[in-house]
């Protein structure tokens, strides 16, 4: 199934969900604000606008796009906690939504008690990318670098707690590397600065990357997850490199 027909599918079913969940009434009256607490041009971002799209054609509604990005996407979340709980506000959520409120004293909200989960939408690894003057070919190659340059290599991620930043951390851990945590308000923003040189390394969704990669300005030396990504059928696992 591709991607757009896979977020088709789901679109239906969150429209049917929004239905049922309202069935006690006329709904939608009004346009329906979709918040993604991340910044235009992030893999979160581009599948909310497919989402926006099929589900506002669905249902005969607008879907508005509201991006809310920053702090590992609790900015985003928090304002969705404080909004009318209507079903006008919707939010779409990544691991960070879960990531950050753990791993933060007072992320701003409470997951499990402010927000009702409507439906799953799509699932996929991370690939670990490079800035393509960084001169590392292989994950060994570059946990090798790493350590010959302890403090001096930096990695960004879309915010403390975020996934990107807990899996380079959980990378940190089991090969005693010193690589630098720089935290953004997403990862486009982070990317932004990989190409640029100005950080050497992130974690990123495939979709996000496949451009960059393709036009040879980075280089993905592994994926997350218990296999090989269909999109990158190449680019061995971290398990595979031995980094798991």
């Amino acid at each position: 199934m591709t991607v757009l027909r896979l977020l088709a599918a789901a679109a239906f079913a969150l429209a049917s969900s929004l239905a049922c969940a309202q069935s006690t009434g006329a709904y939608p009256v009004k346009a329906i604000r979709l918040v993604v607490p991340f910044p235009p041009g992030a893999g979160t971002d581009t599948i909310a606008r497919v989402l926006a799209q099929k589900i506002g054609d669905s249902m005969a509604t607008p879907i508005v796009v509201d991006n809310r990005p920053g702090a590992g996407g609790a900015i985003g979340a928090t304002e969705v906690a404080r909004a009318e709980p209507d079903g006008y506000t919707l939010l779409l959520v990544a691991s960070p939504f879960t990531t950050v409120a753990a791993a933060s004293a007072n992320a701003g909200y409470d997951p499990l008690h402010q927000f009702v989960s409507v439906a799953p939408i799509a699932l996929g690894p991370l690939a670990f990318v490079v800035n393509a003057d960084v001169p590392a070919t292989t994950m060994r190659e570059f946990v090798a670098l790493a350590k010959q340059q302890p403090g001096k290599l930096n990695y960004g991620s879309a915010g403390t707690g975020s996934v990107n930043h807990l899996a380079l951390e959980l990378l940190k851990s089991r090969t005693g590397i010193d690589i630098v945590h720089i935290p953004y308000k997403g990862i486009a923003p982070a990317t932004v600065d990989l190409l640029s040189g100005q950080i050497q390394a992130i974690t990123a969704s495939i979709p996000a990357t496949l451009p960059y990669l393709a036009q040879g300005r980075l280089r993905v030396l592994a994926v997350t997850g218990p296999k090989r990504a269909a999109l990158l059928p190449d680019v061995p696992t971290w398990k595979e490199s031995g980094k798991s």
